[in-house]
């Protein structure tokens, strides 16, 4: 699974693999979203806000399960 970087004022990092979205949040916390397909995580990286992107696609529609404070 590799990491990657991304420029968003809420999310710090992101990796998939598996259709299991894990997602860094500026915060701090890390969640995992699992089932998710990988056309939402390409569209979240190719977002030009990746955090309206994820609210958009992810939040409320995929489960997260909190990893990390």
């Amino acid at each position: 699974m590799k990491v990657i970087t991304v420029t968003s004022s809420v999310i710090s990092k992101m990796a998939y693999a598996n259709d299991v979205l894990i997602v860094v949040f500026e915060n701090g916390s890390v969640y995992a979203y699992e089932n998710v397909p990988h056309v939402v995580f390409q569209a979240i990286l190719e977002s030009g806000s990746r955090g309206r992107a994820f609210n958009a696609l992810v939040k409320g529609t995929f489960e997260g399960v909190k990893l990390t404070d």
